[in-house]
This record gives C-alpha cells, sequence and structure tokens, in this order.
C-alpha cells in the first residue's frame, strides 16, 4: 500500500516537473504611449539614466535604495547599479546599444527578488503630433521562472510598473 502512495506521488511530482518544464520559454511584457514631443527630446530622458529619476516608477517605491551610476555619461556604456527594499531588489541596468531618436536597448541583470538577466528596450516613433514610445522587455524563462509564472502574472506585475513609467515619463517631457 505504501509502495503504490509512492509510486503515485512520484507520478504525481514528475508531471508537474514536465509541466512547468513545457511552459513557454520566454517572457515578453510591451507597453505604449504617445507622447507631445518629438522623439529626439525623448530619447534624451531614455538615454541617460541619470535622467531616469525624474520619471522612473521604481523610484517612489523605495526613497532609500542604493544607486550607482558609471560608464559612459550617457548611451552604450553607461549602467546604472540599484539595491534596494523588495519592491526594488537589486541589479544593474546597462545600455548595449542605441540609435539616436530611433530606440535604446538595456541589458538588465537582476540580482534580487530573483537572479536573472533579460532585455529592455525603448522605441521612437515619429507620429503626425509627437512621437509613440514603446517600452519593451523579453527574455528567456528557466525552470524556475516558469515555476514563478504559474503564481504571478509577470505581464500585469511588470507592465502595470511600465504604464506608470510611460506615464511618468509623458508628464516630464511634456513639461519640460
Amino acid at each position: 500500500m505504501i509502495k503504490k502512495l509512492l509510486l503515485i506521488l512520484a507520478a504525481i511530482i514528475v508531471g508537474f516537473i514536465i509541466f512547468v518544464a513545457m511552459r513557454p520559454g520566454k517572457m515578453m511584457v510591451e507597453r505604449s504611449i504617445e507622447i507631445n514631443a518629438s522623439p529626439q527630446k525623448i530619447y534624451g530622458y531614455v538615454n541617460d539614466q541619470i535622467k531616469w529619476e525624474e520619471w522612473s516608477p521604481w523610484n517612489k517605491l523605495d526613497s532609500r535604495a542604493e544607486k550607482f551610476f558609471g560608464g559612459a555619461k550617457e548611451g552604450v556604456g553607461s549602467y546604472y547599479k540599484w539595491s534596494g527594499n523588495e519592491a526594488v531588489g537589486a541589479g544593474t541596468s546597462t545600455i548595449v546599444e542605441n540609435k539616436e531618436n530611433d530606440f535604446v536597448k538595456f541589458r538588465l541583470d537582476f540580482e534580487k527578488p530573483m537572479k536573472g538577466t533579460y532585455f529592455s528596450e525603448f522605441k521612437f516613433v515619429q507620429k503626425e503630433i509627437g512621437a509613440q514610445v514603446t517600452w519593451i522587455m523579453y527574455g528567456k524563462k528557466d525552470f524556475f521562472s516558469k515555476l514563478a509564472g504559474l503564481f504571478v502574472n509577470c505581464d500585469a506585475m511588470v507592465g502595470s510598473d511600465f504604464e506608470k513609467g510611460l506615464k511618468n515619463l509623458k508628464e516630464v517631457v511634456e513639461r519640460n
């Protein structure tokens, strides 16, 4: 009887592991907003990570977070390290590629609450009046990220932060 129960339990565990392993291996979050400003003006607020202090959705979550800016002042090679409470975690954001007034691409190396590497991009498209700004984050999901995805909706969680950030960016750019 105990053997049978252990075999059933083992089958359930193996089945669950297979179920998690078969989940999608990629993550992507994308949000957009229209801003009444030129792509050139908006680009300046994204390509300079120090200017993120003015509009980042995470700044208000931990006013005592430790921050360090290094590398180039702006653009490729500039980086930003942070370490804060559970809401902001810890990691490094490095600009790895950009094209003036077109896009900025970041490598995000998270240390807390979960280790992982993702990429984030801002794309700027000229409109008749102003520009459309799209913020995207994407990357591969390991087994533990797939498992966490059963309990946490990354698109909803990160997407709401992106929406706040884009709204803040719009307010800052249009005000200045």
